[in-house]
């Protein structure tokens, strides 16, 4: 990892080295026919349907987003094909990528078969030829999954009011999982995943005060985790399950906590968090005004908010790892016939970005990060919401209105 190099980079002759970081971008993996889906939407569903079925829901908005058509790009390349797959590697590798990091889902309900919209990671990539090109780690997406595919005007938001769903909710799967679930999904990706020879890693302090490279593990929204094992106790418990299961794969556990309630310096010491990100600037800046904010002002406020958390969190000696965003739209999600007002996810303020004001953004974040590094003695890596969120209107992957732009801003910005 180029972080394992800063402090050659920070003493070497300017220019001797390119940048002391890693960019990872955020991989959902709903763009392939998943079993568990074909159970509720019948066969061969993906969420593409969503994506080329949207309309412009007011006035100047830019729908559907339709993405480029080529071999291993598409509403008809699915991911799962590691053929497909390894031309998504070549492509984010030559662009500066260097590393995905999947939405990883885990759920009770599941455990009888693969774990859900697995097959991105475990068919496609895990598969494919030129795998090694690039790294990958996991983000668990321990939350509800609700059908909101598309979302109706009256149903309850993805959010829980209290501990038992709302069934308005239309929960499909529950995020309130216990230890025993908790506990194999742990050994399922340490031995599953962890083991691999391309699993991203960071440096990592121990127990016995060493530092060493860890396989980078975040967790989406840790509240849930919190509901499902019952206390913060049970999840402290749960994570020194974790860190031994993975020394018990020849490996150790670099743990991420990102986003939600718990986001907080009070929590980390007791859990022994290994650092802290968001999952993009839609969750560290207020959005507004409705229905969209202007994509420069998105920036500015989330810069501004990168520097408060850094702040924060390095209080504690815990690092900040930044986030940013493409652009942001679900409205995708929502029925196209219902009206669209500010009434929370997936309605609410959209920001866009063309190729140039993305690569403006890109130049603000690796000007923050090379400031950032001349100091650290670890520079963490930048996050990028997304690689193909495509229902959410943040992606990378090449579309009929940019092609491969936003990839070509990367090249540009992070050679």
């Amino acid at each position: 990892a180029r972080g394992a190099l800063t402090a050659l980079c920070v003493l070497a002759v300017a220019g001797a080295c390119a940048r002391a970081y890693d960019v990872g971008a955020i991989y959902f993996g709903n763009w392939h026919p998943d079993p568990w889906n074909e159970r509720e939407h019948g066969p061969g569903w993906t969420e593409w349907g969503l994506v080329t079925n949207a309309r412009p829901r007011y006035s100047g908005q830019f729908q559907p987003n339709i993405p480029y058509e080529a071999p291993g790009w598409g509403v008809n390349s699915s991911e799962a094909d590691p053929q497909n797959m390894a031309i998504k590697i070549d492509a984010a590798a030559a662009h500066g990528v260097d590393f995905f990091l999947f939405d990883w889902y885990w759920y009770a309900e599941t455990m009888g078969g693969p774990p859900f919209l697995s097959g991105a990671l475990e068919e496609g990539f895990l598969k494919a030829g030129n795998k090694d090109r690039l790294k990958f780690a996991l983000m668990w997406a321990d939350q509800d999954w609700v059908d909101i595919h598309p979302a109706k005007r009256n149903y309850a938001s993805t959010y829980r009011a209290a501990d038992v769903p709302d069934p308005h909710m239309l929960l499909l799967f529950d995020g309130f999982v216990n230890m025993t679930v908790a506990k194999a999904a742990a050994d399922y990706v340490t031995s599953k995943y962890f083991t691999q020879s391309n699993y991203y890693k960071v440096p990592t302090k121990l127990a016995n005060g060493t530092t060493t490279d860890c396989c980078l593990f975040s967790i989406y929204q840790m509240e849930y985790l919190v509901k499902g094992l019952g206390n913060i106790t049970a999840l402290a418990s749960f994570f020194s399950y974790f860190r031994a299961s993975a020394q018990a794969a020849g490996t150790c556990l670099h743990l991420n906590m990102m986003g939600g309630t718990m986001e907080d310096p009070s929590y980390i010491p007791a859990l022994h968090v290994d650092s802290v990100s968001d999952y993009g600037w839609m969750k560290t800046v207020s959005l507004a005004p409705f229905p969209e904010m202007p994509y420069e002002k998105v920036v500015e406020a989330g810069v501004q908010a990168w520097v408060q958390l850094e702040k924060k969190f390095d209080q504690i000696g815990v690092p900040y790892i930044p986030s940013m965003s493409s652009a942001w739209d679900s409205s995708p999600r929502t029925l196209f016939t219902d009206p669209f007002g500010n009434w929370g996810y997936p309605w609410g303020t959209a920001f866009h970005s063309t190729p140039a004001q993305f690569q403006t953004a890109l130049e603000t974040a690796r000007s923050h990060l090379d400031d950032r590094c001349k100091q650290a003695t670890w520079c963490p890596p930048l996050i990028i919401n997304a690689w193909n969120e495509w229902s959410e209107g943040a992606y990378l992957e090449p579309d009929a209105q940019y092609g491969f732009g936003k990839l070509q801003a990367i090249h540009n910005v992070f050679p």
